[in-house]
């Protein structure tokens, strides 16, 4: 794997989603290895889609950071990518749900991808119906869940980001057997996932399911793969598994994020801070890293000893709105206080999540 770095989301949310070296990913960028953009693609749709760093501080940030969106593996889109451009995209409004599931196992190998593709499109678009209280555009035939996990057992042993695809999908159908497939992934080795893009993947939906369908995701099942993962040397692994963690909303998992505040890499240890925020009540251990948060001198120590980490200033910006807005959700008096030294602040939109945090106090 990549040395860690920090250099991220989702959405009503377990914590924001993690890329490589422990860093929440909001919106994409290219600095820092393996950050999750360049790990994971993420399909919604664009009116509801990923929060844009330059608006962050002009929104809720921290209530935004998930959303209800798929993450797949980006190898299978990247090869997706050149399909289309030689082929064109599948019409999704002529093959249902079930023809693409038939195509992604019995089809050539351009077809399966394509199917794939549209097959997690499909899924996206019923999400998005879903929560507008829509009539789904894609119909969802009887016994569907269970052609797609007969299709999982149909795969190749080594069929690693198919399977991944079909496991999101069975979750998106409140099916208990995605969630259960997303979790083997969780103990896959290193050397059959080396840059940890299939871990990422399934920890971030795994952490989606927790939040929008708490009810297919057993904690006892999750705690001593996420304890493994919390001990792994890779801080994007150790950062992304606290955001599931944090989702699942137990006492267990409080007293271990406040653990987690004590690791040695400050992104790990925003990640778990931020988490703590949003248990009810938040976690008073964790406000006085929140506060430090909300300036810019933790990131710049950070960066003395490792010049890879928080190197973009939009970073730190993302970061010290994540830590306001989380701040917020205190009652304590020195949060507030944490809160209005960051009014007249050199960055504009740490002064405006200033503001927005202050007003909805």
């Amino acid at each position: 794997m990549t040395n860690p770095s920090p250099d991220s989301n989702p959405s009503s949310d377990p914590g924001p989603a993690q890329g490589k070296g422990g860093e929440p990913q909001a919106q994409p960028h290219t600095d820092g290895p393996a950050a999750v953009e360049s790990a994971t693609v993420q399909i919604a749709d664009q009116a509801g889609g990923e929060v844009p760093a330059t608006s962050a501080a002009g929104e809720t940030p921290y209530q935004n950071l998930w959303i209800p969106l798929i993450v797949v593996p980006a190898g299978i889109v990247m090869a997706l990518v050149g399909v289309f451009a030689l082929f064109g995209a599948i019409s999704t409004d002529t093959n249902t749900l079930s023809d693409n599931l038939g195509l992604v196992v019995r089809g050539g190998a351009n077809e399966r991808d394509q199917a794939l593709f549209a097959l997690m499109q499909q899924a996206a678009e019923n999400n998005k119906a879903l929560a507008e209280d829509r009539e789904l555009p894609h119909a969802i035939e009887p016994g569907f869940a269970g052609q797609v996990s007969k299709a999982m057992g149909d795969l190749d042993g080594d069929e690693h980001n198919v399977r991944l695809a079909l496991a999101i999908l069975l979750g998106t159908l409140d099916d208990e057997r995605g969630a259960e497939s997303l979790a083997g992934f969780l103990d896959m080795p290193d050397v059959a996932d080396e840059d940890g893009k299939l871990r990422i993947a399934a920890i971030h939906n795994l952490a989606l399911l927790a939040e929008h369908s708490p009810e297919s995701v057993d904690p006892a099942t999750l705690y001593p793969r996420l304890e493994k993962l919390l001990k792994h040397p890779d801080a994007g692994l150790r950062g992304m598994s606290t955001s599931l963690l944090g989702g699942l909303r137990t006492e267990q998992a409080r007293k271990r994020l406040v653990e987690v505040l004590g690791d040695e890499n400050l992104g790990v240890r925003a990640s778990a801070a931020l988490a703590l925020a949003r248990l009810d009540p938040p976690e008073p251990q964790a406000r006085a890293l929140l506060t430090d948060l909300t300036g810019p001198e933790l990131y710049a120590s950070a960066r003395q000893s490792d010049p890879k980490q928080f190197r973009r200033p939009d970073d730190v910006s993302r970061y010290r709105i994540w830590a306001i807005a989380a701040l917020a959700r205190y009652e304590h008096p020195d949060a507030r206080v944490a809160i209005e030294g960051r009014l007249k602040d050199a960055d504009l939109r740490v002064r405006e999540a200033a503001m927005l945090a202050l007003g909805e106090q």
